[in-house]
């Protein structure tokens, strides 16, 4: 159903007959309650499909945010056709080739995309949301110790083997949840890493970013600097702060960074953990150990470092980051 809802929007928009073939392509990357395919009728573009559903409270927001963050001046795939009654959205199709695609190139080739990414970052965290325009709900208190439950139960819990209670009920934790979400300074993207950063003709694209709210553009830094995907070595991590500092002319907070990464990363652990084991996807499995690794090293030396290191002890070993 939601392909051949797809498939008509294409047909009207195109203004094409119902006698002409359209071929479609799944795409793998999409958040629960979508269909992504890419869509194609003979002597027209290529264009991205997205019919979504309301599983998630985000999935809606796209065009909204969309328009919001275009409004901003941040380079996003522009929408084509929109039929918000039937969930329905051909979005401009700007190829395959995202940022995690230059891995392994050597850092001059990747720098300059890192710089425009970061400019893009400047612009997001910039944007105010207009009356009448609706993002999710800020990062708050709540938000981070979902984001700790997350962790403790897919990834200590289902992953790991261990009781992550314990690890819930730490005063640390509670603390890092209460502080963190006292203020919401900034929008974010809530997703800012390789995967969602598109290249095309040397600029990048922003795209996944219905999830966007109110919080700290720092979350959006560390998610980018300390990305399992791209698995950035530790005078990289340190270039793109400095980076970072450049392009937006705001200094980095050493500290707040580290805390917010600390969240980024037990998020994306918990997500890899309910992902490979409850969804059986394997592909997430090659990125728990170095989201495991980099979590150790920004806990070690720290106040955290005995409530982490010895639950982590389980966890497999990747390459030294």
């Amino acid at each position: 159903m939601p392909l051949s809802l797809l498939i008509s929007a294409y047909r009207q928009h195109f203004s094409l007959s119902e006698e002409m073939l359209i071929h479609t392509a799944p795409i793998k990357k999409g958040a629960s309650g979508r269909t992504i395919v890419r869509v194609k009728g003979e002597g027209c573009p290529s264009v991205i499909g997205i019919h979504y559903t309301f599983e998630r409270a985000d999935n809606a927001l796209h065009k909204p945010v969309n328009d919001l963050l275009e409004e901003a001046g941040v380079r996003v795939p522009s929408i084509l056709h929109a039929d918000l009654d039937q969930q329905i959205l051909l979005v401009r199709d700007i190829g395959k080739q995202d940022l995690l695609s230059l891995k392994d190139e050597p850092w001059e080739v990747r720098e300059p995309y890192y710089r425009e990414t970061f400019r893009q970052l400047a612009k997001i965290c910039r944007c105010e949301v207009p009356d009448g325009v609706t993002v999710m709900p800020p990062f708050t208190e709540e938000t981070y110790l979902w984001e700790q439950d997350y962790f403790a139960t897919h990834f200590l819990g289902t992953h790991l083997g261990c009781d992550g209670e314990q690890f819930l009920r730490d005063e640390r934790m509670q603390t890092l949840a209460r502080e963190l979400g006292a203020q919401q300074p900034d929008m974010v993207h809530r997703d800012f890493q390789s995967q969602n950063l598109m290249l095309l003709d040397e600029e990048v694209y922003v795209i996944d970013f219905q999830g966007a709210r109110q919080g700290y553009v720092e979350y959006d830094l560390a998610s980018f600097i300390y990305d399992p995907y791209m698995r950035h070595p530790l005078h990289e991590r340190q270039q793109l702060r400095a980076l970072w500092t450049e392009v937006s002319g705001r200094p980095h907070n050493t500290e707040l960074i580290r805390q917010v990464a600390l969240q980024r990363l037990m998020q994306a652990l918990g997500a890899y953990g309910n992902i490979v084991h409850n969804q059986k996807n394997d592909w997430y499995a090659q990125h728990i150990a170095p989201a495991t690794e980099m979590l150790l090293s920004l806990t070690e030396g720290t106040q955290y470092e005995d409530l982490f290191h010895p639950l982590l002890a389980a966890a497999p070993k990747g390459a030294a980051l």
